[in-house]
This record gives structure tokens, sequence and C-alpha cells, in this order.
């Protein structure tokens, strides 16, 4: 009688497990534990309305010839260099508004911190 209800219950488990597994989503294995599973992404693209406004129409027609030429652009440098006492952003400020533009390279030097700057010629 033991076994029987033994036998019962066992048969149940493996039911229930078999049908777990069955119902389970597919997942995916890879061939070695750590390695990425395969990426699936679902990218919709909507596409966007542009209204430009106050842009002038220029047509081309298909045989003209458009001329460039690729020219390297001229630099001219200056070093300003910075009292301990002096605010830095002012400085800068001041060389900006005449077109220069701090280029990162810095310097200690007995009378302050020099800083080298750049603008097109």
């Amino acid at each position: 009688m033991k076994r029987t209800i033994g036998l019962l219950v066992l048969a149940a488990a493996a039911l229930t497990t078999g049908s777990a597994v069955v119902a389970a989503p597919p997942q995916d294995y890879t061939a070695r534990p750590g390695d990425p599973t395969p990426a699936r992404v679902w990218i919709q693209n909507v596409p966007l309305t542009v209204e430009l406004h106050g842009t002038p129409t220029v047509t081309l027609s298909p045989r003209s010839i458009v001329q460039a030429q690729l020219v390297r652009q001229a630099w001219e440098y200056r070093i300003l260099t910075i009292a301990s006492g002096m605010e830095p952003a002012r400085a800068f400020a001041n060389e900006g508004a005449d077109g220069w533009e701090a280029v990162g390279v810095q310097f200690q030097t007995e009378s302050g911190t020099s800083v080298l700057f750049k603008r097109p010629r």
C-alpha cells in the first residue's frame, strides 16, 4: 500500500515537472558560461515632420558644377601669463572677446601660469 502511494506521488510529481518544463519559455544558451546571449532589439522608427521657416530655397540644375577648394586653416598663437593673484575667468573672457581660444595647454612659470591661445588668421 505504501509502495502504491509512493508510486502515485512520484508519477504526479513527474507529470507536474514535465508540464512546467514544456510551458516554460525557451531560453538562449551560450557555448560557454558568461558569454552574452544574442541581442534582440526591436527598433521602430517613426517619421518626424520637419518644418523650415525663413530658409531660402536654393535650386541647382542637374548639370550645374559647384566649385570647391579645400584650404588648410592657418592659426596664430599667443601665450598669456596669468599672475597668481589674477582671476583667470576675467583674463579668458578678455581674450575670448578678441577671438582667442584656449587650447588647454598650460605650464607653470616663475611669474604665474601660462596658457596657450589660438585663433584663425
